[in-house]
């Protein structure tokens, strides 16, 4: 049986390394979400939940 969670908190996208996000991408903004996942492995549920805020990608700002 495995019972997971992960929450993150304002993660600024725009100092992610360049390896993870291509500067290519001009992302920025913060992200805020959580996880979980529960069961046996060969059945396991999940949930996820994710906000974007003051994000921006390629020049598209207001992106949410």
């Amino acid at each position: 049986m495995l019972a997971a969670e992960l929450t993150l908190e304002a993660l600024e996208l725009g100092r992610l390394p360049r390896v993870v996000v291509p500067a290519s991408l001009a992302l920025s903004g913060r992200l805020d979400g959580t996880a979980s996942a529960r069961g046996r492995l060969s059945r396991l549920a999940g949930e996820l939940s994710v906000t974007w805020a003051d994000g921006a990608v390629r020049g598209l700002e207001g992106v949410t």
